[in-house]
């Protein structure tokens, strides 16, 4: 009952953040033909997403962003409060698996972005932890006890030196310091 109302208490200490995988496609509003070069190639990108062209080839051969090549694929779980852009990171979390996000208009780039696999946030199971949590228990106890004696020790002790008994003595006269 006591380890089951630790880990009650210390849920949070538990708790496995969501966290998803995902892929962009990055269009330059600064390469060559400027704005309306990259308006154009995003209508191309739309017009093939539309038609269910896969989304890592539409951004190898069309994306500029730096993951390009691997398909916009950015590789790594993503967990929340990591990306810079947080009205992208926002929809990363409430998009749908394999949902195709709204184009994002930025100074310098269109950007899309999809879903492509999500990890629900959750928690560390209990009997999974229940061996740490007895060890952190027995961890405390032993604290406690440890304290309470040496708070009795303290209590209680009388602490004296050789020199409690002897005579005080006057400093000499040379070893005075100077005003």
């Amino acid at each position: 009952r006591e380890l089951v109302e630790y880990y009650q208490q210390h849920l949070d200490d538990y708790a496995i953040p969501g966290a998803v995988k995902w892929q962009q496609i990055v269009i330059s509003r600064t390469g060559p033909g400027g704005k309306q070069a990259a308006a154009e190639k995003l209508d191309q990108v739309v017009e093939q997403l539309r038609r269910h062209v896969d989304f890592g080839e539409v951004a190898r051969r069309h994306s500029d962003g730096a993951t390009a090549a691997d398909g916009g694929d950015w590789g790594d779980w993503m967990q929340a409060g990591s990306l810079a852009d947080k009205e992208i990171e926002r929809s990363l979390f409430e998009l749908p698996v394999g949902v195709i996000s709204k184009v994002f208009e930025r100074d310098d780039s269109y950007q899309l972005v999809k879903v492509a696999a999500r990890k629900e946030p959750s928690r560390v199971q209990f009997a999974d932890v229940q061996v740490e949590i007895q060890k952190d228990l027995e961890k405390e106890d032993r604290v406690k006890s440890i304290t309470k004696v040496l708070d009795d020790l303290r209590s209680d002790a009388v602490v004296w030196t050789k020199f409690d008994d002897e005579p005080q003595q006057q400093p000499k006269e040379d070893d005075m310091p100077l005003p």
